[in-house]
């Protein structure tokens, strides 16, 4: 449903107030956001909360990164970690093959070991977690 995609068209939170208006005026508002980063989903559980919206018995909501941000919120924010030295070597290696004529799909991958670190924004909490 395209209508949930929120685009923030950016890595800042300017958009996300407009964001959250559209996802609440659905007929079915999401009970998930996933974000782009940590930065964002912060935002977004700031500008529910000031719509009324609890996060996270109404929305859960995720975001990636781990950073010292989401850590320290009122509300620790559910994210995911991801290897950032592998990333960027894939990243690099990426780079380079497209410059040197490579097609699109001979450059996609994928990086793994990226883990989800739980935390109070989501309504799902593991066995023995937080």
């Amino acid at each position: 449903m395209p209508e949930l995609v929120g685009h923030a068209r950016s890595w800042i939170a300017t958009h996300v107030p407009a964001i959250v208006d559209q996802w609440l005026a659905l007929p079915e508002p999401p009970t998930a956001v996933f974000c782009a980063n940590d930065t964002l989903a912060l935002a977004v559980i700031v500008e529910a909360g000031k719509r009324g919206v609890g996060v996270p018995w109404d929305l859960s909501v995720v975001g990636v990164d781990n950073s010292d941000a989401a850590r320290d919120a009122p509300r620790p924010l559910t994210t995911v970690e991801g290897p950032i030295e592998k990333m960027g070597g894939e990243a690099m290696q990426t780079l380079l093959r497209l410059l040197q004529g490579a097609p699109l799909e001979a450059c996609r991958n994928a990086v793994s070991g990226a883990t989800i670190v739980v935390q109070g924004s989501t309504a799902y909490h593991p066995p023995g977690g937080s």
